[in-house]
């Protein structure tokens, strides 16, 4: 901590250093006590000062430690909780792989989990196309997906999965 007050210092004595080597203003008179820069001296003042910010935060990130992002939560490879189903999903949908039905049954568990609409509304944009009014409701009408409750859309979700994968099954089977 007596060292980064020190290293502090230092760099306020050399920018206060640098602040006394300024172009000087010279203040053009315009009448009635007032006067003002001329412009070539404001633009080279500013150009004086941009140049020692972006110095000043070049050395700022040279002496730093560089700041990564927390790292992200990763999910155990075999774990039941809603939170990692939730991850496992988000991962494949990232990958481009399809979900397995196994870990979106889990994720619906009813349980608080912050980002389970999200994911399902992606899952749903980008693997099959559903937006806007695509939900079924009870009575054979569409509702819209912001309107529609996360049971409604883990069902819909869930019937998709299902149908793809009754759909898929012949085409494995003819390829054996």
């Amino acid at each position: 901590a007596y060292e980064e007050k020190r290293r502090r210092k230092e760099e306020l004595l050399l920018l206060n250093q640098e602040d006394q080597n300024t172009p000087i203003i010279n203040r053009v008179n315009i009448g009635r006590g007032i006067s003002v820069p001329t412009n070539e001296e404001l633009e080279a003042r500013h150009r004086f000062f941009s140049e020692r910010s972006v110095r000043a935060y070049k050395t700022r990130l040279k002496k730093s430690p560089r700041l990564l992002p927390p790292p992200r939560y990763t999910p155990k490879p075999d774990g039941d909780s809603p939170a990692d189903a939730l991850l496992r999903v988000d991962a494949d949908l990232d990958a481009h792989h399809v979900p397995s039905l196994k870990d979106i049954q889990i994720m619906l568990e009813p349980k608080r989990l912050a980002r389970r609409r999200a994911v399902l509304l992606r899952l749903l944009g980008a693997r099959y196309g559903k937006y806007g009014k695509c939900v079924p409701d009870g009575d054979g009408d569409l509702i819209s997906l912001t309107r529609a409750s996360m049971e409604q859309i883990g069902k819909f979700v869930i019937q998709l999965m299902e149908d793809d994968s009754t759909m898929e099954s012949p085409k494995e089977a003819h390829k054996s």
